[in-house]
């Protein structure tokens, strides 16, 4: 999975790529209120061509992630997941800022872990690529500014409960 260049003395390795979808993607680690157990996770939505998806909420001190194609029996089975786990290329890749959100980001077989910060996220996983994308999820406002149970202190005649 590379190309040698004798003439420039360079060899270029790619990250080996998957051929197809597979059936379960998992993020696993301390997203949606779960800790860093190999037999819990959050199962991501499956598109088409090796795309999946899923909204992740990360609170304080948390967010320390990575995919998995498949879940361990045993809470702590690190070496039965190790086959199955995919992070970031890079340790820098792994830092998710305010700044690198919507950009694309390399994924790597026992690659290194991701980091958010606490928020509402939405993830794209391309397993054909093996590259994701995060971005935040739309926060739904109420448009309420001020709430009253006095109807004489309503204007514009709306009253919502």
């Amino acid at each position: 999975m590379g190309d040698l260049d004798l003439d420039n003395l360079k060899l270029v390795i790619e990250p080996p790529k998957y051929i197809g979808p597979l059936s379960d993607v998992y993020i696993i680690g301390s997203v949606n209120g779960n800790e860093w157990a190999t037999n819990v996770g959050v199962k991501m939505n499956t598109g088409e061509n090796g795309i999946y998806t899923a909204t992740i909420t990360v609170n304080e001190n948390e967010g320390y992630f990575e995919f998995s194609t498949k879940l361990t029996e045993e809470a702590y089975d690190w070496d039965g997941i190790a086959p199955y786990r995919i992070g970031a290329f890079s340790y820098a890749d792994g830092e998710i800022t305010q700044e690198s959100l919507g950009n694309e980001i390399s994924l790597f077989k026992q690659g290194f872990t991701i980091h958010l910060p606490a928020g509402k996220y939405n993830l794209t996983l391309d397993l054909v690529n093996l590259k994701f994308v995060v971005t935040a999820a739309p926060s739904i406002s109420t448009e309420i500014d001020q709430a009253t149970s006095d109807k004489s202190q309503i204007t514009g005649g709306e009253w919502f409960t």
